[in-house]
């Protein structure tokens, strides 16, 4: 993998993440073995209660769009019993990635307008997620308000 993100609720073999060199992994790790598991020359596995909170939110918001999307009841099984299972995730980060994954690294190598881009991006992306499912469902979007010369009226 070399970039982007993957959620295993799975199973895994020897040498999981062997020339990985960009990405993040989360393993869902119910027997405790996975991190004997990893390859030792490509990947950090590190238990995600122990990160930034920043990967557990992202986690689950993953599981919730994988549910959303899906339906998935092993997925929404996990999050029913988040306090539990959020403690049973192993966070997987390149070697290649450590460096540039802390605050520090990305502050100073991106500039306010590349972050301000990627951020108009992805809430442009969460607006057209809105507009996909109203009209899916058949609902109406800003709760049945529209604007109408300059005032909001409920139709």
């Amino acid at each position: 993998m070399t970039n982007g993100s993957v959620i295993n609720l799975g199973g895994f073999g020897k040498g999981f993440g062997n020339g990985m060199s960009g990405g993040i992994a989360y393993q869902y790790d119910v027997d405790g073995q996975f991190t004997d598991s990893c390859s030792a020359d490509s990947v950090l596995p590190v238990p995600l209660i122990e990160q930034n909170p920043g990967y557990e939110e992202a986690l689950k918001w993953h599981l919730e769009q994988h549910v959303r999307f899906t339906g998935s009841r092993k997925a929404q099984r996990i999050l029913d019993d988040w306090a539990t299972s959020r403690t049973l995730f192993t966070l997987v980060v390149p070697f290649a990635l450590l460096h540039s994954q802390h605050p520090e690294s990305i502050l100073s190598s991106h500039t306010r307008k590349q972050m301000l881009e990627e951020l108009i991006q992805g809430q442009a992306q969460n607006l057209m997620e809105a507009v996909h499912f109203a009209y899916r469902d058949n609902k109406a979007l800003a709760g049945g308000l529209s604007l109408n010369m300059g005032k909001w009226i409920h139709r």
